[in-house]
């Protein structure tokens, strides 16, 4: 079972888990940034098995796709690990709250709500999954720490770098997406502007870390994610992609020290 979510994205919230520690380490003490870290890492975790679960179509063009067998597993498995942290989030409305907003904006990506899904959505697709990850990672920790310039800064160099991700896992899925009539940057401008809009992202994210002092890590893990998007193109395979995530996650995991 352990094998199948490592294949299925726990890969992608171990790295999530990682890049919350990081950001949090200063704002959380002790055992309450563990439980803040755990909470949102199975949010995250959460909404990606579900995507994968409802994405068996689409994946199974681009040869990611879940077995029949397992895709009732991860459905299960996304209600569980959504539902987990509600224990020990309910004392703290405000970030309770968030959580709940948050699952939605997952929940309604991968499922159909008013007729479409958020994925379906050209540029809201992107959009959504920036949120997803930028909201818990900096977000919660600003409404704790007290906003400031900074704060806010480091806010947009995460969803920047996000938005510069999601684009190139667009690369990735451009065939399963253009056959499911899914809109997404590769398919209506091309694998080169995209790429080069991705670099537009992470060079405004270099001068956000550049014009307001953020940590020199930070700056790091973007310098890895330009290699990313000048590396990658449409013959990678899945494996460099989560080759990729995985090196980035052992990366920033040193600079937790």
């Amino acid at each position: 079972m352990l094998s199948t979510f490592f294949k299925y994205r726990l890969h992608v919230s171990l790295c999530f888990l990682v890049f919350f520690l990081l950001l949090n380490k200063s704002i959380y003490q002790g055992s309450e940034l563990w439980w803040m870290a755990a909470a949102f890492t199975l949010l995250n975790l959460s909404i990606y098995l579900f995507n994968k679960a409802t994405d068996v179509h689409e994946d199974r063009v681009n040869k990611d796709a879940a077995s029949q067998v397992m895709v009732p597993l991860l459905y299960y498995s996304s209600a569980l690990f959504f539902l987990l942290p509600l224990l020990w989030l309910r004392s703290n409305v405000i970030v309770l709250l968030i959580y709940i907003a948050v699952g939605f904006i997952g929940l309604w990506y991968s499922h159909v709500m008013l007729g479409f899904r958020l994925k379906q959505v050209f540029l809201i697709k992107n959009l959504s999954a920036a949120v997803i990850w930028t909201v818990p990672l900096v977000l919660v920790g600003v409404i704790e720490a007290g906003i400031s310039v900074t704060n806010m800064a480091l806010l947009g160099v995460v969803f920047l770098a996000v938005l510069a991700v999601e684009a190139m896992w667009d690369v990735r899925d451009r065939k399963g997406d253009a056959q499911y009539k899914i809109k997404t940057l590769p398919n209506l401008v091309g694998v080169g502007w995209t790429k080069i809009i991705s670099l537009g992202y992470l060079v405004l994210g270099m001068f956000f870390v550049w014009k307001y002092s953020l940590p020199s890590n930070v700056a790091i893990l973007l310098a890895i994610l330009v290699v990313f998007v000048v590396e990658t193109h449409e013959d990678r395979t899945p494996a460099y992609y989560n080759l990729v995530l995985t090196m980035w996650m052992v990366v920033a995991s040193f600079l937790l020290f």
